[in-house]
């Protein structure tokens, strides 16, 4: 009588969730068995992954759903915080907005100031 051992799939290999460029994320993809982002082609509106069978995905949103921070990507979060200088507004937004309140004389600052470098100031 044999004896019949139960076969067990090797561990996929340790592979990361995102790749810089389309040919390392193909390669993780296939080695991982799991989709792998490909951070290059990431935007605020849309997210291209490497598939294990070679294929790939694109998914396409009609807004923004991440913004990007330093090096990153963030979430949208427009919950508002008090930021180191004071003034308040959202964690993570497209388009960057101050509530400041306000002073006088020549420490007076605009009361909002919206924008990617804070020029447009009511």
């Amino acid at each position: 009588m044999a004896l019949v051992q139960p076969v067990f799939a090797a561990p996929a290999a340790n592979v990361p969730d995102s790749a810089p460029d389309e040919a390392t994320a193909t390669a993780c993809a296939r080695a991982g068995g799991k989709q792998v982002e490909v951070s290059s082609e990431t935007t605020e509106t849309s997210k291209t992954v490497a598939n294990p069978d070679g294929s790939w995905t694109l998914t396409e949103y009609v807004h923004p759903v991440r913004v990007k921070q330093g090096s990153g990507w963030a979430p949208i979060d427009p919950t508002l915080v008090r930021r180191p200088d004071g003034s308040i507004g959202p964690k993570a937004v497209t388009v960057d907005v101050s509530l400041n309140p306000g002073g006088t004389g020549s420490a007076a600052k605009p009361i909002v100031q919206a924008g990617e470098d804070g020029t447009a100031a009511v």
